[in-house]
């Protein structure tokens, strides 16, 4: 099954796919199995602009010329 993820950059350089952090948030992760899937490609833009797009990780900026869309197999 083809679904779509979010790969986000930092602006220092680190990265991780969009997952979920046990408490209604999001975390950063580099183990595929636990991507935050959607089923559309809208579904994960909506979720980048109103959750992504500003955040911060552990105080870190996400970086917003490299953070993506990606497909998934699941």
């Amino acid at each position: 099954m083809l679904v779509y993820g979010i790969k986000v950059y930092l602006v220092n350089g680190d990265w991780g796919y969009v997952c979920n952090n046990g408490y209604g948030g999001f975390d950063m992760t580099r183990d595929e199995g636990s991507i935050l899937c959607f089923q559309t490609l809208d579904e994960a833009r909506d979720f980048y602009y109103k959750h992504i797009r500003n955040a911060t990780v552990n105080g870190v900026p996400v970086d917003r010329n490299r953070t993506a869309c990606v497909n998934v197999r699941y």
